[in-house]
């Protein structure tokens, strides 16, 4: 499938306006339209949704994420941002990039989030956390109870969790 430069750059302006839209629905719409624009002008609107995952167009932003996860541990959103290496601080940032992968937000976007860090910190905190639900139960625990201050989005994060878990 060959785009014209105003055709990706539509793309372009689109994911950076839609950002809480599942990329594979982007990709969806896309292979499913002819026209690009016609496709993302539908999904926009809501009517490009897959069957299986129309409940997943519009995940939480980022910094919705984050205020859970701050608030879960009773810790300031401004602290777990904060370059303190603090425990709990650390836990909780973790347990956020490990939250928002499963979200399925690129690594750039949830390292910004959490303060301004790179994506490798992300990629390194999503996998110290998936390292710590494999040997703490406790830490599984406090995992699946943050998934589940997402009732909507419950099942399906459940599922990417156990598949990044056999993954590791």
């Amino acid at each position: 499938m060959n785009f014209t430069q105003s055709e990706i750059v539509d793309l372009i302006k689109f994911c950076r306006r839609y950002q809480d839209i599942i990329p594979e629905d982007i990709t969806t719409c896309i292979i499913n339209n002819p026209d690009i624009k016609t496709g993302l002008k539908r999904l926009s609107n809501g009517f490009g949704r897959t069957p299986v995952n129309s409940y997943l167009i519009r995940r939480p932003k980022a910094e919705k994420i984050i205020r859970l996860v701050s608030k879960y541990h009773g810790l300031p959103v401004m602290k777990v941002r904060s370059q303190s290496r603090n425990g709990e601080l650390v836990r909780a940032r973790q347990q956020f990039c490990l939250i928002a992968t499963l979200f399925k937000y690129f690594q750039e976007a949830i390292g910004m989030e959490i303060g301004g860090r790179d994506h490798s910190t992300a990629c390194n905190g999503k996998s110290k956390a998936l390292q710590y639900c494999e040997t703490e139960i406790d830490y599984l625990d406090e995992v699946k109870e943050l998934i589940n201050l997402f009732p909507r989005y419950k099942i399906i994060l459940l599922e990417r969790l156990e598949l990044l878990m056999e993954k590791s």
